[in-house]
């Protein structure tokens, strides 16, 4: 099966820029981890593009919303960024 260059730039423009435009606009800083983090990291590495993922990784995360943010969502943060970077 052949999927044309074109195919996959439309798929990462449909999906994964979307996403990443509310994950920037949500953080109220680079430091900061949101519930959005998860699904975006999932995102990028099941549309095989993890390079789109990196930005996230050049600062710490230092802030959490624990009212919002679950065990589930920080740990699922690290392993599918460990992923991504592995994928890179």
């Amino acid at each position: 099966m052949h999927i044309s260059v074109d195919c996959i730039a439309t798929t990462i423009i449909a999906t994964i820029i979307p996403l990443r435009a509310p994950l920037q606009r949500f953080a109220p800083d680079p430091l900061y981890l949101t519930t959005l983090h998860p699904s975006f990291l999932h995102l990028c590495i099941a549309q095989r593009h993890s390079t789109d993922s990196l930005p996230i990784f050049q600062h710490p995360v230092t802030n959490l919303n624990i009212t919002e943010m679950t065990k589930h969502d920080n740990l699922m943060r690290h392993g599918l960024g460990g992923i991504a970077l592995v994928a890179f």
